[in-house]
């Protein structure tokens, strides 16, 4: 694969994945009506709406999926040194759990724009 074919200082696709404790979903669901909205007042986001999912694992436990997009690679850096992001993601931090299986209590795998 060539270094062109990915483009790596443009918007980034982030698919954030939470394990949520079922005791806390309304917590977490609290929590995250305004992440989204304060990421975008942040100008860290492109103004793409984002997809919030619920699912359940094998369990029947909840997890839930984010799926927007940073304007750039520097954006996630960003939003780890400001302060209303900071303080939404700490009080994600007890809304979500580690489970057995190969995923940790949250993710944030980033993805780029590939052209064909």
């Amino acid at each position: 694969m060539s270094d062109d074919t990915v483009n790596v200082t443009g918007p980034e696709v982030v698919i954030c994945r939470f394990q949520v404790r079922a005791d806390r979903e309304d917590d977490f669901r609290d929590v995250m009506k305004g992440h989204w909205p304060a990421l975008r007042e942040a100008g860290l986001v492109t103004d793409a709406a984002p997809q919030q999912l619920r699912g359940l694992d094998n369990d029947g436990k909840p997890i839930w999926i984010e799926i927007f997009t940073w304007k750039d690679g520097a954006a996630a850096g960003a939003a780890h040194a400001h302060p209303v992001i900071s303080k939404i993601w700490a009080a994600m931090d007890p809304l979500v759990e580690d489970r057995d299986g190969p995923h940790r209590k949250w993710e944030f795998p980033h993805y780029q724009s590939v052209d064909l």
